[in-house]
C-alpha cells in the first residue's frame, strides 16, 4: 500500500482520545509566594466583595406634584414682563423707544461715518465674497429645507429640497466676517490686547419702566468686548438738548402690550462678563432665524439687547442705585436677517437710567437698516449683487474705541 495524503491524515478521534488521557483530570499546582511578598497582604481579587452600584433612581415625572401658582419657590406678586429674542414688538421701533427712554436718529453717528474705509484689509473683496460662496454653496450641510409654497395657487405640490438651510448660512457669514474683521491686528497690534470674542453669551438685565418690571434676556451670538469703554457718540450738548424731544405715542397700545406676564421668575442682572472687570461690552453681533420680522422689528430687537447691556455696564460700574450717568456708555451691535444678506446696524448710547417717566434726558439710538451684502447667486457660483460698503462699515465699528 502507498503513502498518500489521505493515508497519513492525523484520526481526530484517536487525538483526542491521547489528548483527554492526559488532560482530563487538571493538576493545580500550589501557589509560591515570593519571600518580599510574605509580610505583605495580599487580597484575592476573586474573594474580594464587590460593592453593588445602584444606579440613581430619578422620579418619575409624570408621579411628582406639579408646582404651580403661589406655592412654586420662584413665584412673585409683582408681574414681570419679559422680552425674550422671539419677541415682536408690533410698532417696532416706536415701542422700543418708549420702552428704551430713547431719541431714534436714522443714520450712523459721525465717528462711525469717518471710520468707514479707513481700514483696508488685502484682497477684501474677494474675500468676502469666497465667504458668501462658503456659507451658500461650498458647505457640506444637506439637510431638508422648509416646503415651498405659493399663494396664487395654494394646491401646487412642490418637491423636497435638500440644501444648506439660512440659520447655517447666516452662522457661516456672521462669524467669517468676524473672524476677517480680527485680522486687522496685523495693521493695529493694539487689537492683541484690547478686542476679544466671546460666543453664545447669555444675559438676562430685569429694569423699571413707568412702575411695570420688565426682563429682557437673550443670547448674543458674538459677543467682542474691549478693555476701554467706547467714547461717547453725543456731546453734552446733545444730551441736554434732548430733554426738548417728545417720545411716539402709541396709544391706545400700551408699551408692554407684545410682552409675556409672568410671575414665576428671578429678576437678577446675568451677563458673558461675569468676573471680568477689565472688560466691556463693545459690538454684539447677532443673526435673527425669523424669516417674518420687518426692518422695524428686528431695529427694535438691537435696542433692547443693547439697552440691556449698558445697563448691567452702568450697575458694574456706578452701583445699583445709579439714576444720572457721571458718563454715558455706549454700545455696538451688527445684526444679520435669517439669510444673512441684510446687514443691520445700530449704535446706543445710555444717557440716564431714569425711566419713571418720559420727561428728562433721553438716551440716544442710531439706525442704518437695510444694507444688502449681496442679493443672489447664480448656478455657476458667481455672486450678484456685491456691495462692498458693508463689510466697510463693519470693519468702522471694529475700529471704534481703538
Amino acid at each position: 500500500m502507498r503513502l498518500t495524503l489521505p493515508l497519513q491524515k492525523q484520526h481526530i478521534g484517536n487525538a483526542f482520545k491521547r489528548l483527554w488521557k492526559y488532560q482530563s483530570a487538571l493538576k493545580v499546582q500550589e501557589a509560591k509566594v515570593p519571600k518580599p511578598w510574605v509580610s505583605m497582604e495580599i487580597v484575592d481579587p476573586i474573594l474580594k466583595p464587590k460593592t453593588r452600584y445602584e444606579p440613581f433612581k430619578s422620579p418619575d415625572p409624570r408621579l411628582c406634584p406639579k408646582v404651580n401658582g403661589k406655592e412654586h419657590p420662584k413665584w412673585n406678586d409683582k408681574v414681570a414682563y419679559r422680552f425674550t429674542p422671539s419677541t415682536k414688538l408690533i410698532e417696532g421701533e416706536k415701542q422700543a423707544a418708549l420702552l428704551c427712554k430713547s431719541q431714534v436718529f436714522y443714520n450712523l453717528p459721525e465717528q462711525l461715518q469717518q471710520l468707514t474705509g479707513v481700514a483696508k484689509i488685502k484682497d477684501q473683496d474677494l474675500l468676502v465674497e469666497n465667504y458668501i460662496l462658503q456659507a451658500c454653496r461650498w458647505d457640506p450641510m444637506y439637510e431638508r429645507l422648509p416646503k415651498l409654497y405659493d399663494r396664487e395657487r395654494p394646491n401646487r405640490v412642490f418637491r423636497r429640497q435638500y440644501g444648506i438651510t439660512d440659520r447655517r448660512k447666516s452662522h457661516v457669514i456672521i462669524h467669517n466676517l468676524a473672524r476677517l474683521a480680527s485680522t486687522l491686528a496685523g495693521q493695529y497690534p493694539e487689537f492683541l490686547q484690547q478686542r476679544q470674542h466671546i460666543y453664545n453669551s447669555y444675559f438676562s438685565c430685569p429694569m423699571e419702566n413707568m412702575g411695570d418690571l420688565i426682563l429682557i434676556n437673550g443670547t448674543v451670538h458674538i459677543h467682542i468686548t474691549s478693555k476701554k469703554c467706547l467714547p461717547a457718540f453725543a456731546t453734552d450738548a446733545e444730551v441736554t438738548a434732548s430733554e426738548n424731544h417728545h417720545l411716539a405715542d402709541i396709544f391706545p397700545l400700551k408699551q408692554t402690550i407684545d410682552l409675556s406676564k409672568e410671575n414665576i421668575y428671578t429678576a437678577e442682572e446675568q451677563i458673558g462678563l461675569a468676573g471680568r472687570t477689565d472688560s466691556h461690552p463693545h459690538t454684539l453681533l447677532t443673526r435673527n432665524p425669523h424669516y417674518t420680522y420687518i426692518d422695524s422689528q428686528l431695529n427694535s430687537k438691537a435696542m433692547m439687547h443693547c439697552m440691556a447691556h449698558c445697563i448691567i455696564e452702568a450697575h458694574r460700574m456706578y452701583g445699583a442705585d445709579v439714576k444720572q450717568l457721571p458718563q454715558p456708555i455706549t454700545v455696538q451691535h451688527i445684526g444679520v436677517n435669517h439669510t444673512g444678506q441684510v446687514f443691520y446696524f445700530t449704535a446706543f448710547q445710555l444717557n440716564t437710567l431714569d425711566f419713571s417717566s418720559h420727561d428728562g434726558v433721553k438716551n440716544f439710538t442710531w439706525f442704518d437698516g437695510g444694507n444688502e451684502l449681496f442679493s443672489d447667486i447664480t448656478k455657476d457660483g458667481n455672486v450678484v449683487g456685491y456691495n462692498p460698503e458693508v463689510f466697510k462699515k463693519v470693519l468702522a465699528f471694529y475700529l471704534n474705541g481703538l
